[in-house]
């Protein structure tokens, strides 16, 4: 029998997302092309690939109170996919989701909307949330399911921090500057997180050196902007 990998730390979700959405910003700056995969909208943070797969960590007031609901294109619960014989359940993800997240559910069930036999329904093929007492993250399957069904899209923002800098350095083949960059947006984003934060000077001068003209800058200010961070 297959062993069951163990679910992440709840506590480490939102930080892993902050730390992938700076990350991105000092992409793209580069790279503008990319600025659809990583974004955030309030209080929901939005992933999706070149293929069609994508999904979203809706977080409520509180950043260790979440939910996050994920489409994977080549996932057999996909019923848009014709190799489907018999449609999924998908409330069969949701078991045991408490009523109290009824709500941050609905919110990443809006950015899921597709059509489906001529209905207009959230599709999703992988589903986990965080509960008051406990400190790792649930879901109705275990944990290897869910990622094989759409948590990937998110398995690198589940990174141990200790681990995560060296993993999206190599992601977005970040310079030596680069990363210090990243280093330290994220260490004062973190500390500040309610507190809108600003570039340096030089921090500012080293984004501008390495964008694709107006339209990196154009980029990289925009997913900066949506996590707090101004680059003036």
């Amino acid at each position: 029998m297959a062993l069951r990998v163990e679910s992440p730390l709840k506590a480490s979700v939102w930080p892993g997302a902050i730390l992938g959405s700076i990350a991105h910003a000092i992409f793209v700056a580069r790279a503008p092309i990319m600025s659809h995969t990583q974004s955030w909208d309030g209080r929901n943070y939005n992933v999706q690939n070149t293929e069609g797969s994508r999904g979203t960590i809706a977080f409520g007031e509180n950043n260790e109170s979440f939910v996050g609901m994920f489409f994977l294109e080549e996932s057999p619960r996909n019923p848009l996919q014709t190799r489907s014989s018999t449609a999924f359940d998908r409330k069969q993800l949701l078991r045991g989701l408490p009523s109290a997240l009824d709500a941050v559910a609905g919110e990443a069930t809006q950015y899921l909307l597709q059509e489906v036999r001529g209905v207009d329904m959230p599709v999703f093929t992988a589903a986990f949330w965080s509960v008051s007492d406990g400190d790792r993250i649930l879901a109705a399957e275990p944990w290897d399911e869910v990622i094989q069904n759409g948590g990937i899209l998110v398995n690198k923002q589940f990174s141990p921090i200790t681990e995560a800098f060296d993993v999206w350095e190599e992601e977005f083949e970040l310079t030596a500057p680069e990363l210090d960059l990243l280093k330290s947006l994220f260490t004062r984003r973190i500390a500040n997180p309610n507190i809108s934060i600003s570039l340096l000077p030089r921090e500012k001068e080293l984004l501008e050196s390495t964008a694709d003209e107006l339209e990196g800058m154009a980029a990289c200010k925009e997913s900066l902007a949506e996590i707090g961070i101004s680059l003036s």
